[in-house]
């Protein structure tokens, strides 16, 4: 949907072995098998970069190589990312019922910081927990969440990004727009943020939970 409306897509893509902090590197790491399957569906023509030998030991470090990986790709002037109208960071396995032009969230703003959806009520997290499964933001947003990744309670502490919301709500999206990250998504979970919404849903999940033939 984003092609038919005019818009030039790019693919950074990187598929990491985990490891344990100073483990050796894996030996003739490849990544995933499925890898070359899904690149036909990417499209060559849209891949500006695919690494399958990373290893990282958590998902902070995860984003901050795949920023890196972004940024090796910048143009004269350094800006990849920052010069894209809308930078998408997305699992692999995410399957979605709704293409971009039709997600719902009330709050959804594409020249704002958008997270998937907030947690289920009662989440460990806090009442402020995100689902980290996905998020956007404009381009001019890039380099201050990149600043963001691995402070304390976003990719950090925990590893994840459920606790995200303050830390980009405070540094990032009061100061550039003026107001609170949006979501992508009014649903709410009931049990866990790998629920099938009305949006998407974590790939397998259903199946593996016996709803899905």
């Amino acid at each position: 949907p984003l092609e038919r409306l005019g818009n030039r897509v790019d693919l950074v893509v990187t598929d990491c072995k985990s490891v344990e902090p100073g483990e050796a590197a894996p030996v003739n790491s490849t990544g995933c098998g499925l890898i070359s399957e899904l690149k036909p569906l990417w499209g060559n023509h849209r891949l500006l970069a695919v690494d399958t030998t990373c290893r990282t030991s958590g998902q902070g470090i995860n984003l901050q190589g795949i920023f890196q990986l972004m940024k090796s790709k910048s143009n004269a002037q350094g800006d990849c990312g920052t010069d894209a109208d809308l930078v998408i960071v997305s699992r692999h396995d995410l399957l979605f019922f709704k293409p971009i032009t039709e997600w719902p969230g009330s709050t959804l703003h594409f020249n704002n910081f958008n997270f998937f959806s907030h947690c289920e009520a009662g989440s460990h997290h806090g009442p402020s927990c995100i689902s980290d499964i996905f998020f956007t933001m404009p381009g001019f947003m890039f380099k201050y969440f990149e600043k963001v990744i691995m402070t304390p309670q976003c990719f950090s502490d925990s590893g994840n990004g459920h606790k995200c919301w303050g830390q980009v709500e405070s540094s990032v999206t009061r100061d550039l727009v003026n107001s609170a990250p949006g979501l992508l998504t009014d649903w709410v979970p009931t049990t866990t943020v790998r629920e099938a919404s009305d949006i998407a849903d974590v790939f397998g999940h259903r199946f593996n939970a016996g709803q899905m033939q």
